[in-house]
């Protein structure tokens, strides 16, 4: 079978490290890890209309590179959303809930899907600079399959948000190595 090439989202903020660690461990017979990004240590981003704040739990976000035999939506929801259940995450009507897991696939190959319950590219790629610069930090040149310009164009907008906003990030080295030692 083909081996399909998945960049997927990886982040929790209960437990973060453990969780995720797990979660790379759990994944290993649904597919291969191929690369790593940067371990993002960044603040929870607050719901709409609700201004930053410390008080909720940081979040640790980074972008993994996989190679699966799995589709899409088999992928998404046979595989990453029962991971999900499994570690704990329980999905409520708040988007902004902490969570001991949260995996997306932001790129599948190079499809454009729009379905009801799949959109890839994911819109949150030009949304959120750390999966923006996840997804570089692995292919620098990349542009996205249903974009002409590169990936980067997206990036400084967000970074100069970012600080614009006052929000700062620290890096989690040693959480990518351990996550690379999975492989």
């Amino acid at each position: 079978m083909a081996q399909n090439r998945v960049y997927l989202s990886v982040a929790s903020n209960i437990q973060p490290e453990a969780n995720i660690l797990r979660a790379m461990t759990e994944l290993k017979p649904f597919c291969q890890l191929k690369a790593v990004s940067r371990c993002f240590v960044t603040d929870a981003i607050p719901a709409p209309g609700q201004p930053p704040t410390k008080d909720l739990p940081y979040y640790i976000n980074c972008v993994v590179l996989v190679e699966t035999e799995y589709e899409a939506t088999s992928f998404k929801f046979d595989v990453l959303r029962s991971l999900e259940t499994k570690l704990g995450r329980v999905r409520t009507a708040d988007k902004y809930a902490p969570r001991t897991l949260d995996l997306d696939i932001l790129l599948f190959n190079d499809a454009v899907i729009q379905a009801e319950n799949v959109v890839i590219p994911d819109p949150d790629i030009k949304k959120r600079w750390f999966l923006a610069q996840g997804i570089l930090d692995i292919t620098p040149d990349l542009s996205l399959p249903d974009d002409v310009q590169p990936l980067q164009v997206y990036l400084q907008p967000l970074l100069d948000n970012l600080a614009a906003t006052n929000q700062t990030f620290t890096e989690d080295q040693t959480l990518r190595e351990k996550i690379l030692a999975i492989a």
